[in-house]
């Protein structure tokens, strides 16, 4: 794997973990479809941050469910089309 410029060697092992496994839930596994809708539990995290962002990149929908209006705000700002708050509270 070529790392890219800037990128340090820490970053570069996670990153490939992270959105390697990603990948292949959504693609193996998953049959992720274009013009399907894509629900991201935990959407904040790691593996749910490339979530968002593959799933959009495959042509989904991605409803993204977080516990705080903070972290669906990240979510939004990474693409998601919906937000859930699953806390049952509110801004």
């Amino acid at each position: 794997m070529m790392i890219p410029e800037g990128m340090d060697y820490d970053t570069a092992s996670a990153f490939n973990m992270t959105y390697g496994t990603t990948l292949y839930a959504l693609r193996t596994r998953a049959n992720l479809q274009k013009g399907e809708t894509l629900l991201v539990m935990g959407a904040s995290g790691g593996t749910g941050s490339a979530a968002i962002e593959l799933g959009k990149s495959m042509g989904a929908t991605v409803i993204a469910a977080c516990g705080s209006e903070e972290k669906l705000q990240f979510c939004k700002k990474l693409g998601a089309d919906h937000l859930l708050n699953y806390s049952g509270k509110s801004a």
